[in-house]
C-alpha cells in the first residue's frame, strides 16, 4: 500500500471474526471479514437478516470488540486501545443512525440533537451552534421545539441524522435507516445521506433493500458472516 493510500484509508480490517457463546459452545457470526474503506466513500452493505451486517457495523463503530482479527480506524489499532481511548475515538470520529431512532420522548428536537455533544464534553456554545446548523441542514428548523411524538417517522429519522451531524463525525454508520419509513420519507433520508457524503463524510449503510442500496456509491454483500 502506498503512503497516499494509507493516509486516505479510514477503515481497514483483516480476518475479523466474532462469535457469541451458545450453551457449551459458540456461534460464529463473522468469518474473517476483510474490508477497506477510504475517506469519502458511501458504501451499502446488503444481506439477509442474521447474515452479520449489524454485528459488523457495531464493531466498525467501536461498540463491540471482535473475537479476533485486526481493525484499524484512522490508522489506529482499535484492539489495542483502552476503554477511555476508545470512548474518545467514538465521540470524535463515529456517529450512528439507527432504524428505531432512539430519541428521548420528553425532549425537544433541539435537546435531542444537543445532548450527545454536551455529554461528550463539547463546549455548550459550540454544541448549540452545531446543533442548530445540523437541524437546519436536515430541514427541521421550524420543528426545533417539537417533541418526537409530534413528528412523522421521516422527521424523527432526520432528527437522528441531525444528532449525528452535530458531532461533526468523519464516519456515519447507518443501520437500516429507512426500515421504518414510507417511500417518500425513504427518498428524503437517502437524499440527505448523499448530500452529507458529498460534503466529505464517509457513510456505511446496512440495508436489505436493493433499491436503497442503489443510491450508495458502491455495494458489498454479507452472506452468512462473509463479506463479498
Amino acid at each position: 500500500m502506498s503512503r497516499n493510500d494509507k493516509q486516505n484509508m479510514l477503515i481497514s480490517t483483516r480476518e475479523l471474526r466474532h462469535h457469541y457463546p451458545h450453551g457449551s459452545g459458540k456461534i460464529e457470526v463473522l468469518h474473517g471479514v476483510d474490508m477497506d474503506v477510504h475517506h469519502g466513500e458511501f458504501i451499502a452493505v446488503m444481506g439477509a437478516s442474521g447474515s452479520g451486517k449489524s454485528t459488523l457495523l457495531h464493531i466498525l463503530g467501536c461498540l463491540l470488540r471482535p473475537s479476533s482479527g485486526s481493525y484499524f480506524l484512522n490508522n489506529r489499532d482499535i484492539l489495542q486501545l483502552k476503554e477511555k481511548e476508545l470512548a474518545r475515538l467514538r465521540a470524535n470520529t463515529v456517529a450512528h443512525v439507527f432504524q428505531n431512532f432512539h430519541l428521548l420522548p420528553a425532549m425537544t428536537v433541539m435537546e435531542n440533537v444537543l445532548l450527545p455533544a454536551l455529554y461528550n464534553g463539547m463546549a455548550p456554545e459550540q454544541a448549540g451552534e452545531n446543533a442548530r446548523r445540523a437541524i437546519d441542514q436536515v430541514g427541521l428548523d421550524k420543528r426545533m421545539m417539537h417533541k418526537p411524538a409530534e413528528l412523522s417517522g421521516g422527521e424523527m429519522q432526520r432528527v437522528t441524522i441531525a444528532r449525528a451531524l452535530a458531532m461533526q463525525p468523519e464516519l456515519i454508520l447507518a443501520d437500516e435507516p429507512t426500515g421504518n419509513l414510507d417511500h417518500s420519507s425513504t427518498l428524503e433520508v437517502l437524499s440527505l445521506f448523499q448530500e452529507i457524503n458529498k460534503q466529505g463524510c464517509t457513510v456505511i449503510m446496512v440495508t436489505h433493500d436493493r433499491d436503497v442500496a442503489k443510491l450508495a456509491r458502491s455495494t458489498r454483500y454479507m452472506i452468512d458472516g462473509y463479506l463479498e
